[in-house]
């Protein structure tokens, strides 16, 4: 069926019809776009699911239609503005893989603007999460992972998103990476423009205190993905997770009676507070501070349930506080989860493949100790044969003193090296010294005195000879 794109009529005509049988409107866009249905609509225009005639494949795309409701002269032209900012924000950022490429911009005949985009078959999460439930802490953490690198590349940038939100991330059905979609809000970031207040753009629940006043950073795309996830993992709406009247957030208020999330891992929920932090001082100010904190591992936090009426109380007892004021805590018994006790037993298949590598790098130290003890005596034994000298010995025998001393330091082997290194130039100086002394003795010809007598005392026929 083709999808008329007038606003004020929106009929269907069979698929062979090229106009409207209602309006009598040109149904394909540029003769090439075939409007099959509506799938949103919002205040700035509305989107229809389309096929490309134009490939051969006839592949599925998207078609925006700019068309504000509700707007005076001047919202009018800031919306127009927007949406042309879209197309160019695409078109600069299309070549990522998890953003959707921009394939055509243009102004049609009845003088509207249209925005044709590739189609991301799949859920968005807030489909997601209706379908399939709260979000568990590993898919929160995937979720981070995985759409970080997104955020850092459009970052790197300078563009700022501005409308992060569930409903701005399809998980794509062909390999279940997250796209984000929708930067009809986003913002190119310029030095100019940096400290300029401009206009207050973004879902009211997720966006950023600093960007509610028109001044959006980086962060503030950090702070409305923290919120995101705040709400895929406790299925309460982002007004009701904050705290107004003590200015803070109170989400794990709401993990207490959530049989999916009733343990979260600290680091993540350490990652969580700082990403919705009200400062911006106090967020994280780049995603690769965020990657970094994520890959930090450790032991889950146990969220006990509340017990009213109950006798069963046990008493835990703190250094710091004194026995009166000893908190009262209700006994509760957590048992480990599947995912708990798998976690462990891979920590401790990598805790022995560590301790593999570390046993095998201490034997190849100790066997290089050995090694260069071995030559540390070799080359002093040879210096002290070849030229008589109580020095190389006496040195040798510091060294070996040393080492028995200092045994247990962890560089010996390389303290060894250096003076092995130390050793073999002093005594390359004394036997090249010895040498030139034997040079000089023979050339001043008295060596031959002292043969003589060393030789006559065996053969006195010999005497005259010499």
């Amino acid at each position: 069926m083709n999808q008329c794109l007038n606003p004020n009529c929106l009929a269907k005509s069979p698929e062979n019809h090229r106009f409207c049988q209602k309006c009598g409107q040109k149904l394909w866009l540029k003769d090439r776009y075939q409007a099959l249905k509506l799938i949103g609509q919002g205040g700035f225009g509305k989107t229809f699911l389309a096929i490309d005639h134009d490939k051969p494949r006839k592949p599925q795309c998207v078609i925006k239609q700019f068309f504000p409701q509700g707007q005076g002269t001047g919202g009018l032209q800031k919306a127009a503005e927007l949406f042309a900012e879209e197309a160019k924000r695409l078109d600069e950022l299309g070549n990522h893989p998890q953003i959707p490429e921009l394939l055509a911009y243009f102004i049609h005949e009845d003088q509207r603007q249209y925005l044709v985009q590739e189609y991301i078959a799949g859920q968005n999460l807030e489909q997601e999460l209706k379908s399939q439930g709260n979000f568990n802490q590993d898919k929160i953490r995937a979720l981070l992972l995985d759409l970080l690198p997104v955020l850092d590349f459009i970052h790197q940038r300078q563009v700022i998103h501005r409308d992060i939100k569930p409903e701005n991330i399809i998980r794509r059905a062909q390999d279940n990476k997250l796209v984000l979609v929708d930067f009809g809000a986003a913002k190119a970031v310029t030095p100019v423009n940096r400290s300029v207040t401009g206009t207050m753009i973004g879902s009211a629940e997720y966006v950023a205190p600093e960007q509610m006043n028109g001044k959006a950073v980086n962060a503030s795309d950090l702070y409305s993905l923290g919120v995101t996830c705040l709400y895929l993992l406790t299925g309460i709406s982002p007004f009701d997770l904050f705290d107004g009247g003590e200015h803070k957030w109170c989400w794990r208020d709401y993990l207490v009676n959530n049989s999916v999330n009733h343990s979260i891992n600290d680091n993540l929920a350490n990652v969580l507070d700082k990403l919705v932090s009200q400062g911006t001082k106090k967020r994280y100010q780049s995603v690769r501070q965020v990657i970094q904190d994520l890959s930090l591992k450790s032991e889950p936090i146990k969220h006990t349930t509340k017990i009213q009426n109950s006798s069963s109380y046990s008493v835990k007892s703190n250094p710091s506080i004194s026995p009166k004021t000893k908190k009262i805590t209700p006994i509760t018994q957590n048992y480990p989860s599947k995912s708990s006790i798998k976690n462990q037993s891979l920590l401790k298949i990598e805790i022995a493949k560590d301790g593999k590598e570390m046993s095998k790098l201490l034997y190849l130290s100790n066997r290089a100790i050995w090694v260069n003890i071995f030559l540390a005596w070799l080359s002093f034994y040879v210096a002290y044969i070849y030229t008589r000298r109580w020095k190389a010995l006496a040195i040798f025998v510091i060294i070996m003193s040393i080492f028995i001393k200092n045994i247990h330091t962890k560089d010996i082997s390389k303290w060894i090296l250096t003076m092995n290194i130390v050793a073999a130039i002093d005594n390359s100086f004394a036997i090249f010294n010895a040498r030139k002394k034997l040079i000089e003795i023979k050339k001043s010809k008295k060596i031959k005195p002292l043969l003589c007598r060393v030789i006559s005392s065996y053969k006195n026929k010999n005497i005259r000879r010499c």
